[in-house]
């Protein structure tokens, strides 16, 4: 009985031993079906023991990518790419793939452009405007240079400004202006005249009273608008007068005195205190100009 039991031994190791011979020389390894679930991208190792099992599912292709940043005056920003999946440990699965990049944000829109400028925005509202700063008789006052209380040999100019005209080029606008205030009648000769106080192409004497022009480069043409009376008298002028001036003029306003001596207007003749004209809006009455004025108020402007 013994004996029996010894030969079982020996054939269970002769069997073990034939096993594995046989595992040695054979071709391929022994497959399932199961271990080809290991191919999942990015996945984990495969499953421990003698066959191979099934590898986890590998990590998802990369995160999503950064959005772009949304447009402002420019295109936004294109967002980075999402990163790649890391690489399966050992046997299991291929990396994962790139995540796509972004799209470019969208362009913000420009702002709105302002209101176009008007051709006569630099002419409407300027003046020829003498501000007496030295007493005198009556109502003559002087009119000297700023800090000075003598007379150039050649007079002073108290007005000497250049504007431009705008408007579209190559066009000539009809400019209507109305002139109000009060000022020394100028000495003036021939010319033409529309209304009597704008006189066109005028001589200016050579006199003691007040020279005021306003001449245009486009078409070219010295206006004198203190005209209309004689020799010095003073004239509170409200009138209203059209010349033409072509895109892109240049107008330039002069006002000049030969003795730096002006008459001024002084209400009800009152000469001390003199207290100038009022004009709303212009010189009011709480505090009417000390000397004498002629302001342009442009009441329209109509290309030709």
């Amino acid at each position: 009985m013994s004996f029996g039991r010894g030969v079982s031994r020996l054939e269970c190791i002769a069997l073990g031993v034939a096993a594995l011979a046989l595992g040695a020389c054979s071709d391929t390894a022994p497959t399932s079906d199961r271990s080809s679930a290991g191919a999942a991208s990015g996945g984990s190792a495969a499953g421990a023991g003698s066959f191979a099992t099934s590898g986890s599912a590998g990590v998802s292709a990369g995160g999503s990518a950064a959005g772009g940043v949304s447009g402002g005056t420019s295109s936004g920003t294109s967002g980075a790419a999402g990163a790649s999946a890391g690489a399966g440990v050992n046997a299991g699965g291929t990396a994962g793939s790139s995540g796509a990049a972004s799209a470019a944000g969208t362009a913000g829109q420009g702002g709105s452009a302002g209101a176009p400028q008007k051709p006569e925005a630099e002419l409407d509202g300027l003046s020829w405007t003498m501000i007496c700063n030295k007493a005198a008789d009556g109502n003559l006052c002087g009119v000297f240079p700023p800090g000075s209380d003598t007379c150039p040999a050649d007079g002073y100019k108290s007005v000497d400004k250049t504007v431009h005209f705008g408007g579209t080029p190559g066009t000539t606008y009809d400019v209507t202006i109305h002139f109000q205030g009060t000022q020394e009648a100028g000495d003036y000769t021939g010319g033409t005249a529309n209304p009597k106080e704008l006189l066109k192409g005028a001589t200016h004497q050579d006199t003691l009273h007040n020279w005021l022009a306003l001449e245009v480069s486009a078409p070219a043409a010295t206006y004198n608008p203190n005209a209309g009376a004689c020799c010095g008298s003073v004239q509170i002028y409200d009138y209203v007068a059209t010349i033409p001036v072509e895109a892109g003029a240049t107008l330039h306003l002069t006002a000049q005195d030969k003795d730096c001596l002006m008459h001024r207007y002084c209400q009800n003749d009152v000469t001390s205190p003199c207290k100038g004209l009022v004009v709303d809006g212009i010189s009011p009455a709480n505090a009417p100009i000390d000397g004498a004025f002629l302001h342009m108020t442009v009441t329209s402007v109509v290309a030709r």
